[in-house]
């Protein structure tokens, strides 16, 4: 990895519009606020407020041994995809000129490929198709397989499908704005727009939790549920 030069140095964009870029941010800020404040309830609820619940709901129990047969099978595979994956994109950033580049106002760090062919979102969108088709198969062979029982679960089912099919268009739209930046549209907006498309993995994941799990949803907003389970019982017993 080189480093930059005098000749990478630059002055920042002063053209933008203070008060717009601050609402940016702002507006950034909140939707990440709100993926950060799901997380830390469904931790809260599980492992402090609920615990005695959810430490006997059986899916605790088979994750558990689950993972355990999993690691046990595949750890000597998982060592060495932990080490060799995340080189697989980035090595071509240790052979190239690292240097920072005015954009939104601000700056980024950019680089100017050693190795022209092998630019980093070629190898993100290798990934993340590599694993929208892993999702998309497991979850077909699941559902299939819940959908020949004796005796359907189709709560279950429904919950999958819609987990499933979030995910999946998560997946799409990384991919779809990796692709567009490396071929055709690397222009600002498009540079913005993967930030969101990325944004949307670490906020997406909490709020399909509480979406497909009602009684996860009902346990973090408790006080809101009571009080319209006495509502309902007044409405009743008045009628």
């Amino acid at each position: 990895m080189t480093s930059p030069s005098s000749e990478d140095l630059f002055e920042c964009d002063d053209s933008y519009n203070p008060v717009t870029e601050i609402m940016i941010y702002l507006g950034t800020v909140s939707y990440l606020s709100i993926g950060l404040v799901l997380h830390f309830s469904l931790l809260r609820t599980i492992l402090v407020t609920e615990k005695r619940t959810y430490k006997e709901s059986s899916f605790f129990h088979i994750f558990a041994l689950d993972s355990m047969a999993l690691w046990k099978t595949v750890l000597p595979v998982a060592r060495v995809l932990i080490l060799v994956v995340p080189f697989g994109g980035t090595w071509n950033l240790w052979l190239s000129n690292i240097h920072a580049e005015p954009q939104f106002g601000g700056f980024t760090m950019s680089y100017d490929r050693a190795v022209k062919w092998a630019a980093l979102s070629l190898f993100q969108t290798i990934y993340i198709l590599t694993a929208f088709a892993i999702t998309v198969v497991c979850t077909t062979v699941t559902l299939f397989k819940m959908i020949v029982l004796p005796e359907r679960i189709k709560s279950a089912e429904k919950s999958l499908c819609f987990t499933s099919i979030f995910i999946s268009i998560t997946y799409l739209l990384v991919a779809t704005t990796q692709i567009l930046w490396i071929t055709c549209c690397a222009d600002a907006m498009m540079f913005a727009i993967q930030f969101l498309a990325f944004d949307s993995f670490t906020v997406g994941s909490a709020v399909i939790v509480f979406l497909v799990n009602k009684p996860l949803r009902e346990s973090v907003f408790k006080r809101r549920a009571k009080s319209a389970r006495v509502s309902v019982v007044h409405s009743r017993t008045f009628n």
